[in-house]
């Protein structure tokens, strides 16, 4: 869905017959396209991530995201815009968007699907006096073995 939001949102961009059209696009689109696809950076960071290391898998994710991302996107921009023009950018940075959200759809419906299985999840929380103890009899497990 993020994908197919900034998709459309670059296209509409490119398509704009005077500057001002962006305010009322930038208006409507903002939060679909930037806040929905940081959340889900951070949703999927925090899913993914072992137990207690959340905060370090969302902050790795920040960083690829606000360092890495702007990096590549700054030079891959500059380019385009230089050889293309503005308007030829962000056409091409549209299809490239609704291209990568139509494969992300495809593969997520065909391969990644039927393979989530929520109970898998071992996360238990508990007091920390309980969590003291729980960690004490594996260590004492392990050191019999």
């Amino acid at each position: 869905m993020c994908f197919i939001s900034y998709g459309l949102r670059f296209g509409l961009i490119s398509v704009i017959p005077s500057p001002w059209w962006v305010i009322p696009i930038e208006f409507v689109m903002q939060g679909p396209t930037y806040a929905l696809s940081y959340s889900t950076i951070v949703a999927y960071a925090n899913a993914i991530s072992p137990p207690g290391m959340s905060a370090t898998m969302q902050g790795i994710a920040a960083g690829m995201d606000d360092g890495f991302g702007y990096a590549v996107g700054s030079i891959l921009g500059g380019l385009l815009y230089k050889y293309v023009g503005g308007k030829g950018a962000l056409q091409i940075f549209s299809a490239i968007s609704v291209t990568c959200g139509i494969v992300h759809l495809i593969l997520y419906k065909t391969l990644l699907q039927h393979h989530e299985d929520p109970t898998t999840n071992k996360v238990r929380y508990m007091s920390p006096e309980d969590a003291l103890s729980e960690c004490d009899n594996e260590e004492k497990t392990q050191i019999k073995q």
